[in-house]
């Protein structure tokens, strides 16, 4: 999704007091990476303590909770997409609107990464027996190629059947007649969302079988 968001950002007006923002999307990323470093002893210290006090809340709920920032923040991408087309429309295929409008969507990505990415971590680290804790996150970084992997596939697919949304070779995308970055960030939110619904589900499957086990016995 942040490939997307680098992508937006070259349809934004970079400037900052009259001079060219340099490198915008490397620094927006930077940005992110600053609201997860301060983002993380806020979580850990006030707000778990407040929301669960015995321990804070399962791995699984701080799962689901950064599957729906992520889902939040590709709406509020899409939003700010839909605002800057129409305002490229309205002023001759340049964007008048500023680069740190991504400023909200970025938040949330990072807010995501935090109960997500860094849950896990946490797992693998204080919950899973010391003989598996490595297996554990290597288990992690399979997940993560295997969505990499689902990310190519996608776009191998839309090359083949819509090789006009691909526009990441374009220096401005305000200077195409068309861009499809919503079309691009509907599809992940929806993968998202169908993630959201089938995570859940599928660790009941465990605990179910436990359940069963013990009322056989």
């Amino acid at each position: 999704m942040l490939t997307i968001y680098e992508l937006q950002a070259s349809g934004l007006n970079r400037t900052v007091a009259g001079h060219l923002f340099p490198s915008p999307s490397t620094q927006l990323i930077l940005f992110n990476e600053v609201v997860v470093v301060f983002v993380i002893p806020f979580t850990l210290y006030f707000l778990y303590p407040r929301i669960c006090p015995r321990g804070g809340p399962h791995y699984i709920t701080k799962t689901c909770i950064g599957v729906v920032f992520s889902i939040v923040s590709g709406l509020v991408a899409i939003i700010l997409e839909t605002i800057r087309k129409k305002n490229c429309e309205n002023n001759h295929g340049y964007s008048t609107i500023s680069i740190f409008a991504q400023g909200p969507q970025y938040t949330l990505i990072a807010l995501a990464e935090v109960f997500t990415k860094l849950t896990v971590m946490e797992y693998s680290y204080m919950e899973a027996p010391d003989g598996i804790k490595c297996f554990s996150m290597g288990l992690h970084q399979t997940a993560l190629g295997l969505s990499y992997l689902i990310a190519v596939g996608i776009e191998a697919l839309v090359i083949k059947t819509r090789p006009d949304w691909l526009l990441f070779d374009a220096p401005d995308i305000c200077l195409r007649d068309e861009s499809y970055l919503e079309s691009f960030l509907g599809i992940l939110v929806l993968l998202s969302i169908v993630f959201s619904i089938i995570f859940p589900l599928v660790t009941r499957i465990p605990k179910d079988i436990l359940k069963n086990d013990q009322i056989r016995m």
